[in-house]
């Protein structure tokens, strides 16, 4: 399937660089991973091909035993294996945040086994930029075909 890009929107565009500062608002992703090589390398890629693009993508790998890991080395992402965490997810998130997340103006996390459309994080970025008074934008979700109970609650 091939997907078409689009540039971003001016208001997205806007959000990024403010007319009067000159710096660009960072936007930094924080994935913890456990055990999921089977999907890194596509979740990855979603986010490399985001039509306003993250300024740093960090994979939290949480206690892998399979090839997270290497899998995402193959990618211009930062790697950060968890130490001594025991809180699982929530572990891997707050040991990301800490390292990488002080210093951003916009963090978003995401799930390993999760993929977004190219226009994601512009469009959450416009959505956070028009309304000043919202702090943040919770989801904007589409599953992928599956079965379960888990997955229908997620549908």
């Amino acid at each position: 399937m091939t997907q078409t890009l689009h540039p971003p929107s001016t208001a997205a565009l806007e959000a990024i660089v403010a007319p009067n500062d000159p710096t660009p608002h960072s936007i930094v992703v924080l994935v913890p991973a456990h055990n999921e090589a089977a999907q890194i390398g596509e979740t990855i890629t979603s986010l490399m091909g985001q039509s306003v693009p993250p300024a740093h993508i960090v994979i939290a790998a949480d206690n892998c035993t399979d090839d997270t890991v290497a899998l995402a080395r193959q990618f211009p992402v930062t790697v950060m294996e968890t130490v001594g965490n025991t809180a699982r997810k929530s572990g891997a998130m707050n040991q990301a945040w800490l390292r990488y997340g002080q210093g951003a103006d916009f963090v978003l996390t995401m799930d390993a086994d999760t993929t977004l459309r190219p226009d994601t994080l512009e469009r959450m970025l416009d959505g956070v930029m028009k309304d000043r008074a919202r702090a943040a934008v919770c989801a904007r979700y589409w599953a992928k075909p599956g079965t379960g109970m888990a997955w229908r609650l997620q549908r």
